[in-house]
């Protein structure tokens, strides 16, 4: 259940980018920052911002000029292989993120909305797939709003029974900058109907000019919490969704610890006795340096 949702939120996400690819040369490019992101995972068996600019600077040494020129948002897609990576452990996850999201956003862009995103992502993956159980794992108020110290918009009134699209992106654009209000838009099309991938991404695709971050976002979180069965069986084979499930076996293969980089991934699959798949913390390997 667990490899299915890391697959899902990986490939959510770019069906949700896919959707919108003719703005993906405006902003920052965070597609290039995640694939670097979850190849220096996969390699390094940790998160090092200095490895993963490097990587960033093989691709495309200009990427680096746009430090601190991202929202919250860009940085969100950018580092959700950490999300998975260190979903088990929420105060290293944050130390993760805030390390990430320093180098990347504007001066007037803060982490709040980043970090309750983060932990919300998490806790997705640890919670049952049933729509009863949302409730507790996203919370606006508690998630995305623990530290938020905006001008008192109340992001759980967007929650409330009864309310569209169109009112909710009018109760959000005047409080929010672009990259917060995406990811408030993301939850709120998530939560409408958590358990219809599709029906999210539809709803999220009509945000207007929030839509090429919301839609990303919101397959990001939709797959996560659904698992990449509830994807299209066209999506999930064609020739780069099987590239992207591949990463995501290869993450969950290095984060559950029976990954070495110079292994054939495909001759270990990450399945062993009771008690033998520890959280990363507690184990000591050559991909996970203490």
């Amino acid at each position: 259940m667990l490899l299915s949702r890391f697959q899902g939120g990986l490939l959510g996400g770019q069906i949700g980018q896919a959707l919108w690819s003719q703005t993906t040369a405006e902003g920052l490019p965070w597609v290039v920052l995640q694939d670097c992101v979850l190849a220096s995972l996969i390699q390094t068996g940790q998160f090092s911002l200095q490895d993963w600019l490097d990587r960033i600077k093989q691709r495309d040494a200009s990427l680096l000029q746009q430090q601190h020129q991202g929202n919250s948002a860009e940085v969100a897609l950018a580092l959700f292989p950490v999300c998975l990576f260190y979903h088990e452990n929420l105060p290293r996850l944050r130390e993760m993120l805030v390390q990430g999201a320093t180098f990347w956003l504007g001066p007037q862009d803060s982490l709040d909305f980043l970090l309750g995103w983060g932990e919300g992502i998490a806790r997705s993956l640890e919670m049952p797939n049933h729509p009863s159980a949302l409730g507790e794992s996203f919370s606006p108020q508690r998630d995305f709003l623990r530290n938020y110290k905006g001008k008192g918009f109340d992001l759980q009134q967007i929650q409330k029974p009864g309310k569209g699209l169109v009112q909710v992106i009018r109760e959000v654009s005047p409080h929010l900058n672009s990259g917060d209000a995406a990811i408030a838009l993301a939850l709120y099309c998530f939560s409408s109907t958590p358990d219809h991938f599709s029906l999210c991404l539809q709803r999220a695709a009509n945000t207007d000019a929030y839509a090429p971050l919301t839609t990303p976002l919101t397959g990001t979180i939709a797959g996560t919490y659904n698992g990449v069965h509830s994807l299209s069986l066209v999506r999930r084979h064609s020739l780069e969704s099987s590239v992207t499930l591949q990463a995501a076996r290869q993450l969950f293969q290095v984060w559950s610890g029976v990954y070495t980089p110079t292994e054939d991934l495909s001759l270990h699959p990450a399945i062993a006795g009771s008690g033998q798949l520890q959280p990363r913390p507690s184990l000591s390997l050559i991909s996970h340096p203490s």
